[in-house]
């Protein structure tokens, strides 16, 4: 994401902001149910399922659908976030832009958006 308007950045910088949403980050370092990430979080389950939504809305995890062969599917949460980089800009108007990394995002790619801030900024 790089700016991607008013409400985007608000969403990331307000679950960044929420010390329970950045403990569920931290926990997500594998695929965890929301009773995975309650329990390790020690989150009541109704917590845990705002602060998911809050996280999965502004881009930072994802959910994924374990399809079992019993019918009885199970949803995990991953953290769909590699790093969030915070830019200031020096235009007319003081502002900031925010760009999430995803963690599928190979390295030559990461390198050529680093190449391209730095750019603008000469």
């Amino acid at each position: 994401m790089n700016d991607g308007g008013d409400a985007a950045v608000e969403a990331v910088c307000d679950a960044l902001a929420d010390e329970d949403c950045r403990a569920i980050l931290r926990a997500l370092d594998e695929p965890l149910t929301a009773a995975e990430v309650a329990s390790a979080c020690d989150l009541p389950q109704t917590s845990t399922y705002r602060k998911l939504t809050k996280l999965t809305d502004a881009g930072l995890v994802a959910e994924r659908t374990e399809v079992r062969t019993d019918g009885h599917h199970t949803t995990r949460f991953v953290r769909d976030a590699a790093s969030v980089v915070v830019a200031f800009d020096d235009g007319q108007s003081f502002g900031f832009s925010v760009e999430v990394v995803r963690e599928d995002e190979p390295p030559d790619r990461r390198l050529e958006q680093l190449w391209t801030r730095i750019s603008e900024e000469l």
